[in-house]
């Protein structure tokens, strides 16, 4: 790991493609690193990056009428220590139709052709997917049962996982949880069935999926399943007993939990969440051990949080991220955990400056435990009585247990910049992807760190 000194050592940014159609998605391993983005044709544009450069652009072509295609949007993006990767996509315009996929290979460094999911026809309200070390892929989503009433609403929300093993075949489908909506004549602004699923795979195939649904008051109930390394399904759902308060606040706004998972190579896993408290939301974190038993839940964060990320590395270290309004702009503030323990005082590791707006934290931990954090910040103008994002600039910092955070330092960007992801992999080595744009257009870029 660099020292504090070495730290600002990011190489120079690379273009990778541009401009896309939309944000990018973008996942790395120990050796790989993946960034995929849609092209307006509707293509999908994949970089991979091994060492200290991109190497060249690879273009993968949904299937349909290339003179009219159909919309796609990138669901899930992930890749294991070996280099195997996976990517998903789903047909907006269609959305009982089957979703798509493509597996690299980390032994020939390929891509599969692109191949339907089988969904049943069922109309997915979310789908993601992670990669183990054996290539092994799962599949996670948030479905209707085929079913609709009369309204358009759900009448069953099914969460269901399927595996597909390094063959090529695939296992049967899993449902892990389904249930009618309990809250069909609640009002327009509360949160209705199921969240997205969070699914977090180790690389020994260890894996944790979790969720949350309505419950009693206004409430959500949080939900997981849990799966032990080699193990091709999941255990029975399990709830974790204390109901998150989800609104609504006086404005009639209802509160979004922002459900965040990990898990490490021995099965343990954690959770973390938000909870409304007076009008705004508190952190909390659960850890669950690799048997099931939950540890005594824990409040991350004073109120004024939102957007948290976790990473969790293979052994168990952890962190989380997240956006604090003490006051405005947000700060971000960072809080780790070694592999058995809880976590320890948040820190804040950015500035003040002259940001108005600071958007959702990314971050990673290294094998080693060392966790780099890196966000935008956004500074506006004004226009008569409007006001807009006039700049942004790109932060991080790198932190290791037992030492502090390294002051922000600006990653390489120039002109309006919104960061897409990091990753980190062994030996500090990280990678981070960006989109930037000055005029016209819009770039698609990567720096290394090493």
């Amino acid at each position: 790991m660099p020292s504090v000194a070495e730290a600002n050592r990011w190489r120079a940014p690379q273009r990778l493609g541009g401009p896309p159609a939309g944000a990018a998605l973008f996942a790395g391993g120990s050796s790989l690193s993946v960034a995929a983005w849609i092209n307006p044709d509707q293509s999908i544009d994949v970089a991979e990056g091994v060492g200290p450069r991109f190497g060249p652009v690879r273009q993968v072509r949904p299937s349909g009428n290339m003179i009219n295609p159909p919309l796609v949007g990138l669901a899930a993006l992930a890749v294991s220590p070996r280099g195997d990767a996976v990517l998903v996509w789903v047909f907006r315009d269609s959305p009982g139709g089957p979703p798509e996929y493509s597996v690299r290979s980390g032994l020939s460094g390929q891509w599969s052709p692109p191949a339907a999911l089988d969904n049943r026809g069922e109309a997915l309200a979310s789908l993601t997917a992670a990669i183990d070390s054996t290539g092994t892929v799962t599949f996670a989503w948030d479905g209707n049962g085929g079913t609709t009433s009369p309204t358009g609403a759900p009448i069953v929300n099914a969460l269901r996982t399927q595996v597909r093993l390094p063959d090529g075949s695939f296992l049967p489908v899993q449902t892990i949880s389904q249930d009618a909506p309990s809250n069909q004549g609640t009002p327009p602004s509360l949160p209705r069935g199921y969240s997205a699923p969070r699914l977090s795979v180790a690389p020994s195939g260890a894996a944790v999926v979790a969720w949350d649904r309505p419950a009693a008051g206004g409430r959500r109930e949080v939900l997981f399943a849990q799966r032990a390394p080699g193990a091709t399904s999941f255990g029975p759902r399990r709830a974790v007993p204390v109901l998150a308060r989800a609104g609504p606040d006086a404005g009639g706004r209802a509160l979004a939990l922002r459900l965040q998972s990990g898990v490490d190579n021995a099965g343990g896993a954690q959770l973390a969440w938000l909870s409304r408290s007076g009008g705004r939301a508190i952190l909390l974190a659960q850890q669950v051990s690799p048997d099931g038993q939950l540890a005594r839940l824990r409040r991350i964060s004073p109120p004024g949080a939102a957007d948290p990320q976790l990473a969790v590395n293979a052994r168990g270290d952890s962190a989380l991220a997240w956006r604090f309004y003490p006051t405005r702009p947000a700060r971000v503030r960072v809080a780790m955990a070694a592999r058995g323990h809880s976590f320890g005082r948040p820190v804040t590791v950015s500035g003040a400056g002259a940001a108005r707006s600071t958007l959702t934290p990314r971050l990673a931990v290294d094998p080693a435990g060392a966790t780099l954090v890196a966000w935008t910040d956004f500074r506006q103008g004004r226009r008569g009585n409007k006001l807009f994002a006039k700049s942004s600039r790109l932060w991080w910092s790198l932190g290791v247990r037992g030492r502090r955070f390294t002051p922000p330092a600006r990653l390489p960007s120039v002109g309006f910049a919104t960061l897409d992801g990091i990753a980190m992999g062994p030996k500090g080595h990280a990678v981070a992807v960006w989109a930037q744009s000055a005029e016209v257009g819009a770039d698609v870029m990567g720096a290394v760190f090493r």
